[in-house]
């Protein structure tokens, strides 16, 4: 739904401002994007950056401190289909570390980290994000955890 400053997804659990970014999440995939979301978001200046950087983010999750040490590449522009549209959307592929409070330990644990992006800058949107980490310990490693979030209609009412 769009109002006059604002596009509420998901009856509510999220909500951007007109230019895409976030002002409210309740899914913890959402927080997730929102988190490694870089400052000034995936096109800033309305154009998403092309080739390879390095995204260091330091934010909160839990009341505890998270810090994200990752690589960015970005691939050509490729047609992504939303729902009945079709649209041209840029990967973002992201790989590295974050280091965060386990839900095995109670202190900040180094995970192995990958996730990607599709932005569409038509719609100043991230419409497809897939995530995974990784705990690694002393006894071994832990499942993949594996989330995604995708957009599944695009359109104004």
């Amino acid at each position: 739904r769009v109002t006059a400053d604002s596009v509420v997804f998901n009856g509510g659990t999220r909500v951007e401002d007109l230019e895409g970014r976030a002002q409210e999440s309740q899914s913890p995939a959402l927080v997730e994007l929102d988190m490694v979301t870089p400052p000034g978001g995936w096109a800033p200046f309305g154009q998403a950056t092309g080739g390879e950087r390095q995204i260091k983010i330091s934010t909160m999750w839990q009341g505890m401190p998270t810090v994200y040490g990752l690589t960015a590449v970005t691939a050509p522009e490729q047609a992504l289909r939303v729902g009945e549209n079709e649209y041209r959307a840029v990967r973002i592929d992201l790989q590295g570390w974050m280091n965060r409070p386990s839900v095995m330990l109670p202190v900040p644990v180094i995970m192995r980290y990958r996730a990607s992006v599709w932005y569409v800058p038509a719609l100043k949107r991230v419409v497809r994000f897939n995530v995974e980490y990784r705990e690694g310990n002393s006894r071994g490693e832990s499942p993949w955890v594996k989330e995604t979030l995708e957009l599944v209609r695009a359109g104004r009412h």
